[in-house]
């Protein structure tokens, strides 16, 4: 889509507020009702802006490339730079002082934190986000504007994710296919809304008519259906009762934000997602691990995910300006204080990782400071070779000239 849709960015913030709602303590009713529909929610939001005539045009090779820029380089951003959260918490969070900084490394590449603990296990979104596009990409790619086959191909992909119960796989592979029915969902909605559905929703006795009647089938069908995890791929005692409570309540909160008037703050948070994905539950885990009170009063842990919300906010616009790649958008000027940036982040990443490698070696002995320095040497060479040679490691888009790279 070529104008951006202020609604998109605002349903974009509230469905992460959700997520993170779900992640703080909660009754167990309330954190099951949130866990029926907020990551198919997600997954119908990315439907929402694929324009589908546009990405049957689009190259493979090129569309693989800026997918995994956008999404694949920022994972692995940020998931070593909560490194030293996760070490911090760890310990305290899961009464066990045998965290292996080799097997967390594996794991953030391995990228399934049900299988090896990650220090952001929220991420695995990213990594399912990326195969469901490229899966869809070939589904779209194979029809050639046929929506019987592109229909038959996304009933193939949920069947195939229902069969495999496997919580191990690699990047969660066997989710990205469930993944794919969402966005086809929400990409065959925005086609209805471009085509008269936006008019259709303006009328206001229909809208609630439309709005209480899914509401009260999304409850009812929860209800039935019981607590699900997409992440491990349970939908529940049914998978059709899951599928209507994931897409009616899901559509409920939809059809209200397409009615909610432009909220700066809100709009903002939903143009930056990708890196509350990314942070939130090590910060959380952090104040957790601080404040035990917030893992058992439910007044003072809804508050603080409130809190969380609106605290990151600072952190983007940070981040948005100093080091955008780790929100996986590209830097727009390399200034002398963004390369330092570079390096800092370099030097923060590799640290843990490194002093692991320099024990196992039997190099540590030579004291903190040399390996700093020898850290810090590795840091500046890491930023010099990739501004160079690997620039998609800022999610470079042939700007070379014009960021000064």
């Amino acid at each position: 889509m070529k104008k951006r849709l202020v609604w998109v960015d605002q349903l974009r913030s509230i469905a992460f507020l959700l997520v993170i709602m779900g992640h703080v303590a909660q009754p167990k009713e309330v954190q099951s009702l949130i866990y029926a529909f907020h990551m198919p929610l997600f997954f119908l939001i990315s439907g929402l802006t694929i324009n589908r005539e546009k990405l049957e045009q689009r190259d493979i090779r090129e569309y693989i490339s800026h997918q995994f820029k956008h999404l694949i380089v920022p994972y692995v951003w940020m998931d070593f730079l909560m490194f030293p959260l996760w070490y911090i918490t760890f310990p305290v969070l899961h009464h066990r002082t045998d965290l292996s900084i080799l097997r967390t490394t594996v794991g953030i590449f391995y990228g399934n934190n049900l299988k090896i603990g990650t220090p952001s296990n929220a991420l695995w979104f990213l990594l399912v986000l990326f195969l469901a596009n490229i899966m869809y990409l070939f589904i779209v790619k194979i029809a050639k504007g046929k929506r019987e086959v592109i229909l038959s191909l996304v009933l193939i992909c949920g069947i195939l994710g229902y069969l495999d119960k496997g919580i191990d796989q690699i990047w969660h592979f066997n989710v990205a296919f469930t993944a794919v029915v969402f966005e086809f969902i929400g990409n065959e909605f925005m086609i209805w809304y471009k085509n008269g559905g936006e008019e259709w929703l303006n009328n206001a006795k229909r809208s609630l008519s439309l709005l209480a009647c899914l509401l009260f089938l999304g409850l009812i069908s929860h209800k039935l259906n019981g607590r699900v995890s997409v992440t491990a791929n349970k939908f529940g005692k049914s998978l059709l009762l899951f599928y209507i409570s994931a897409v009616t309540l899901s559509f409920v909160v939809i059809f209200v934000m397409t009615k909610i008037p432009r909220i700066s703050l809100v709009e903002f948070v939903g143009k930056n997602t990708l890196l509350y994905v990314g942070i939130h539950i090590p910060i959380l885990r952090l104040f957790e691990a601080l404040f035990p009170a917030l893992l058992t009063n439910y007044l003072y842990s809804n508050l603080f995910g409130l809190c969380l919300y609106v605290g990151i906010i600072p952190i983007c616009m940070l981040a948005n300006d100093l080091c955008p790649y780790v929100c996986g958008k590209a830097l727009t000027e390399n200034t002398k204080l963004k390369r330092l940036v570079k390096v800092g982040l370099a030097f923060t990443a590799a640290a843990f990782p490194f002093g692991m490698i320099m024990k196992k070696i039997g190099i540590w002995s030579l004291g903190l400071p040399l390996n700093i320095v020898i850290l810090l040497v590795l840091s500046i060479a890491f930023v010099y070779v990739t501004e160079r040679w690997f620039p998609w490691v800022y999610i470079d888009e042939s700007q070379k000239k014009k960021v000064g790279i």
